[in-house]
C-alpha cells in the first residue's frame, strides 16, 4: 500500500481495521495474535510519503498499536519525509540524532513512533531499490500494489511495477497494480 499526502486516508482506515480484528483475536493470557481464517494477508508493506512532518502524528496512535501488537512482521511501515532534502549537508547529522534518540528511546523523534520498524526515512523513496527487494523477496508471487496519492506518483508507481513485472511462474513477481485517483 501506498499513500501520498492526504491519499493515506483509505489505508489508515484499513490499518485500523486490522488493529481493532486483531484486538478482537488476541490471546488474552500472552498477547499473541490468533490470526482468523478469513486473514489470510501474508506480508503488507505500507509506504506514506508526506511532505510535513505534523502529518505524521496524524495516525500515530494506530501505528504504535501495529508496531505494538505485530509480533510475526506482517506489517511493515515506512514513512518519508519528502521536503527534507536528501543532499543537505546536515542530514547525516540529523540521522545520527535520530538513531541515537531510538535507541537511548525507542522512539522516532521525527515522527513520534516507538517502534524500531518504523524509523521515518529523509526525501523521497528509492522506488527502484524498493520494488528490486520486493522481487528478492517474493519470487513467483503476485504482489498487489495499492495507491491513493497525487498523479505524478501514481505514474511513478505504474512504471515501477511494469518494470519490474514478470512471469511468477519462471520465478518472477508480477506486480498487480490498482489506484485511486483524486484531484
Amino acid at each position: 500500500m501506498v499513500g501520498g499526502g492526504i491519499g493515506v486516508t483509505p489505508f489508515a482506515s484499513i490499518l485500523k481495521d486490522i488493529v481493532h480484528l486483531w484486538e478482537e483475536y488476541r490471546c488474552l493470557n500472552c498477547a499473541h495474535i490468533r490470526h482468523p481464517q478469513s486473514f489470510r494477508i501474508q506480508k503488507m508493506y505500507f509506504h506514506w510519503v508526506t511532505r510535513g512532518q505534523e502529518s505524521l502524528g496524524w495516525f500515530q496512535d494506530t501505528m504504535n498499536q501495529i508496531a505494538d501488537m505485530d509480533k510475526d512482521n506482517v506489517i511493515e511501515c515506512h514513512q518519508y519525509l519528502s521536503t527534507v532534502n536528501t543532499t543537505d549537508k546536515t542530514l547525516p547529522q540529523l540521522k545520527m540524532i535520530q538513531a541515537v534518540v531510538h535507541d537511548a528511546t525507542g522512539r522516532d523523534v521525527v515522527s513520534g513512533l516507538i517502534n524500531a520498524k518504523q524509523m521515518t526515512h529523509f526525501g523521497r523513496p528509492n522506488w527502484d531499490a524498493v520494488f528490486h527487494n520486493l522481487t528478492r523477496k517474493h519470487r513467483g508471487e503476485e504482489v498487489g500494489v495499492f495507491f491513493c496519492g497525487p498523479h505524478a506518483l501514481d505514474k511513478v508507481l505504474l512504471d515501477m511495477c511494469r518494470k519490474y513485472s514478470s512471469d511468477p511462474e519462471t520465478g518472477g513477481v508480477y506486480f498487480d497494480y490498482h489506484s485511486e485517483k483524486f484531484a
